[in-house]
């Protein structure tokens, strides 16, 4: 019988001719500024990011729930604004 082959295997070298990347910033914008709405009665007006839910339960689509006229306060729907703080200034 002939005897087994032996595998050396070869030793890997880096490839140094690969390219370095250059980046450059630019100034972009990323998203969209979306114009601000304005909720509220007639005295009292609170601009939100976002245009409330059409379908919503709670307001009807109106944005708010109450409104307190003797501290004009609007109290914010939380379905429709869950982050808002329910008093506005």
């Amino acid at each position: 019988m002939s005897e087994p082959i032996e595998y050396i295997p070869k030793p890997v070298q880096p490839n140094t001719n690969v390219p370095k990347p250059t980046y450059e910033l630019k100034n972009t914008t990323v998203g969209k500024i979306l114009p601000s709405v304005v909720i509220g009665t007639k005295d009292i007006k609170v601009t939100v990011p976002k245009a409330p839910k059409s379908n919503c339960k709670k307001c009807y689509g109106k944005g708010f729930t109450g409104v307190d006229n003797k501290q004009k306060k609007i109290f914010m729907c939380p379905k429709c604004y869950p982050n808002a703080k329910l008093n506005s200034k």
